[in-house]
């Protein structure tokens, strides 16, 4: 799980996570999209066995935003087939 603190007027649909194992170089980076076929869905060891990094976005939350400083919580959930090598 990924939280931040974003701006309230963040559109969680342009959500990603740049996902990469250990020891990788940059050009091996898998990004996740909250709009695109990265998610779970309801079969999430099935898309986890398809995705090439292993991995699947299970959900993106925006929380309530702060009136006075203007931000809210963000959070991102991926699943992944081992422990380790998330960054963000």
């Amino acid at each position: 799980m990924l939280n931040a603190l974003v701006p309230g007027t963040f559109n969680v649909n342009k959500a990603f996570v740049a996902h990469y194992p250990t020891g990788s170089g940059l050009a091996d980076w898998v990004l996740y999209w909250k709009n695109r076929g990265d998610r779970c869905g309801s079969n999430v060891d099935a898309a986890i066995a398809a995705s090439p990094a292993g991995a699947c976005l299970l959900s993106v939350t925006l929380g309530r935003t702060d009136r006075s400083t203007g931000l809210a919580p963000l959070e991102i959930v991926v699943i992944s087939d081992h422990n380790g090598g998330m960054r963000y």
